[in-house]
């Protein structure tokens, strides 16, 4: 039976770990562009014309069709060759850069329906008001409507951010030194000797910086659950002294008009002995 070097394993492991800040570089840009091309796909789909729905319908069937490795080679081969093809000069472009638009148009496709969905649950009553005060569609969706969708679609921004961190491993196929491609690149040069360790080295930076962003991202939507039951219940104590005062000022009113009834009365009274 082979018998296990934890000594590889903590070797694979501190040799990966320099590597992690590309890992994090290529989730973070993915998630940024993804969810701005996300943005502009729940637009298209929300759309009264047909032909932006159809496009956006498009662009979210092909996506989904293809797996992620099949478009990365897509961008990362075939892109520069269309391009050069088309007359443009194109000189060595970095791999990162293909992983972050690969990943982006990946990410461009779930968080659209993550945002049109969101957009539904706030509504269109807030934009409405907010575009009859003066301000523009842009401002609106900018200022009112953004932050709340964000509150609304943290859960699955957080199972985004998993997904790219995982799938995002097969940026190695194309030479990047992440984590992934740079433990595998130690290992090969020991004539991929100690490959179990270099796994097993994987699996212990993986899985915890998973399990870490799923808590964190529970904890903030605990967060906002919590002060959205305060401001409701603040809102309803509001509420409750509006009414308490409108219903002492119905008294108060109601109070003058008997008062000045009886004075009337007691006037035309003394009129009418006098």
């Amino acid at each position: 039976m082979r018998e296990i070097h934890f000594k590889k394993i903590i070797e694979y492991l501190l040799a990966g770990l320099p590597y992690l800040r590309i890992t994090v570089a290529y989730v973070a840009a993915s998630l940024f562009f993804g969810f701005l091309i996300g943005i502009v796909i729940a637009k298209l789909n929300m759309s009264k014309h047909k032909l932006p729905r159809v496009l956006g319908h498009l662009y979210i069937t092909l996506t989904r069709c293809t797996p992620p490795l099949v478009l990365l080679f897509l961008t990362y081969y075939g892109l520069p060759t269309v391009l050069r093809n088309s007359g443009f000069k194109i000189g060595k472009v970095e791999p990162l850069a293909f992983v972050c638009l690969t990943f982006s148009i990946f990410v461009g496709s779930s968080s659209s329906e993550i945002i049109r969905s969101a957009i539904k649950v706030v509504g269109n009553s807030q934009k409405e008001a907010a575009v009859a005060v003066g301000l523009s569609d842009f401002q609106a969706f900018r200022i009112i409507i953004l932050p709340q969708v964000f509150k609304v679609a943290l859960p699955n921004i957080g199972n985004t951010i998993i997904y790219l961190f995982k799938e995002g491993s097969l940026a190695y196929t194309i030479g990047l030194h992440d984590v992934l491609g740079h433990v595998l690149f130690t290992a090969s040069g020991e004539r991929n000797l100690y490959l179990l360790e270099a796994y097993l080295a994987l699996t212990v930076i993986y899985w915890p910086i998973s399990v870490l962003i799923q808590k964190l991202f529970a904890s903030l939507e605990k967060k906002m659950q919590y002060k959205r039951r305060i401001s409701e219940k603040e809102s309803k104590k509001e509420k409750i002294v509006k009414s308490v005062k409108e219903v002492k000022e119905v008294k108060e009113i109601k109070e003058k008009e008997r008062k000045e009834e009886d004075e009337n009365r007691l006037g035309l009274r003394t009129r009418s002995i006098s």
